[in-house]
């Protein structure tokens, strides 16, 4: 999976960096499965609204490839 920042987005991924971009407009990114054998297929459009505070232990993860 891709994910491609729509329209611009801030330098980096600091939460200070995404809380200044997120008083202003929602980030959104939208997403393409990818393989080596074809092109990109459009998976969906994901929009972020908020910076979500919770303490460590409670943070999302995602996995890595």
């Amino acid at each position: 999976m891709r994910a491609i920042p729509v329209a611009p987005h801030p330098a980096t991924t600091s939460l200070d960096a995404l809380r200044e971009a997120l008083a202003v407009a929602a980030l959104r990114f939208r997403h393409l499965l990818v393989s080596v054998t074809g092109p990109p297929v459009p998976a969906g459009l994901v929009t972020l609204m908020q910076v979500q505070e919770q303490p460590d232990d409670e943070q999302p993860t995602f996995d890595r490839c």
